[in-house]
């Protein structure tokens, strides 16, 4: 799947972005969601009230479900587990719970504004709208706070953004992601503003039995287990097991595009290789017996085979509608 993200805009020009979060989330079933997180240079939007950003998703259609986490993070919880920093408190620019805003503050790291957001889809862009009204009112309590937000997208058609090549035994799976890369972004769709990312960070969170083979050492920081309590109650999702997933982060700054890539193999050698394995030789073993029933010296009909007969065929039929029943792949069965 072509995964090659622009951030522009079609109002300022130059606009920085201090950070650009990609997120993927892949699960055992082979479904998934991609988070973007997205934090902008206060400076420059100040004296503003509204700010449109449009991300280029080459495979954004109108099946995505898009969801914004502006109230996941207004959990102070949350916060922690997301910026890795021990949250101290947040003011909100209105009396009826920060529905327009609010300011997140940090023990070690510099407070952030975030901001809830109205997505639309046009060709592939999605078009993200921030109301600063209430920000612009309130810059005494915002102060020199950089503006975040943060959205989620998941596509029932596209599960997972992942490049898959299926094995009998063993699958490779590929993530190579791009952003603001000019050379990606189709003719049709009109930059007016290509925006500057500071720094661009990718986490890829899959599930432990994948191995990870390859690797770019200029842009890996670390892999750790995912902390299981924290990322249950924020993404509130059932496909989050414990002891299951895995975190690979990588970063990467200074530069007027990036890239992550990552390479992974998934052993699956087990029941489902081994069932398939039982069931070709059972087949096997049917056709080389029913010449032998000719030679046998018995007039034979559909009635009178011998039981052993029968019971190899329902096996056979009962294997074979099972494995179709379940859309079985070797490759991604999680037995």
């Amino acid at each position: 799947m072509d995964n090659s993200f622009f951030v522009f805009s079609e109002e300022i020009e130059n606009l920085i972005l201090h950070r650009f979060h990609v997120c993927s989330w892949e699960f055992r079933d082979s479904t998934g969601l991609t988070e973007f997180g997205i934090e902008i240079n206060q400076e420059q939007v100040k004296n503003r009230e509204s700010l449109i950003l449009n991300l280029y998703i080459p495979w954004l259609d109108s099946e995505c479900i898009i969801e914004d986490y502006y109230t996941k993070l207004m959990d102070l919880q949350n916060l922690k587990f997301i910026f890795n920093e021990i949250p101290t408190g947040h003011k909100v620019f209105d009396e009826d719970g920060g529905k327009t805003g609010c300011v997140q503050e940090f023990k070690d790291c510099d407070s952030l504004c975030l901001f809830p957001v109205t997505c639309t889809i046009s060709d592939k862009v999605l078009k993200i709208k921030l109301d600063l009204k209430d920000y612009k009112k309130n810059r005494s309590i915002a102060g020199d706070s950089n503006l975040y937000l943060r959205i989620a997208l998941s596509n029932k058609n596209k599960a997972s953004i992942r490049l898959q090549k299926a094995g009998l035994n063993k699958s490779t799976i590929i993530y190579d992601i791009k952003i603001n890369e000019k050379r990606n972004l189709p003719a049709i769709i009109k930059v007016k503003y290509p925006c500057k990312i500071s720094t661009a960070f990718y986490f890829n969170i899959v599930p432990n039995n994948f191995e990870l083979v390859f690797y770019d050492n200029k842009t890996l920081q670390n892999v750790r287990n995912l902390e299981y309590s924290g990322f249950k109650k924020y993404l509130n999702d059932k496909r989050v097991r414990e002891n299951d997933l895995v975190v690979i982060k990588c970063k990467e700054k200074g530069k007027d595009s990036y890239s992550f890539f990552n390479y992974f193999t998934n052993e699956v050698i087990g029941v489902g290789v081994l069932a398939i394995g039982f069931l070709l030789e059972l087949v096997c073993g049917i056709l080389l017996f029913l010449p032998s029933l000719e030679n046998d010296g018995i007039d034979h009909n559909l009635w009178n085979l011998p039981w052993e007969l029968y019971t190899a065929c329902s096996i056979s039929f009962l294997m074979i509608v099972y494995f179709f029943l379940k859309k079985f792949r070797p490759n991604i069965l999680p037995w």
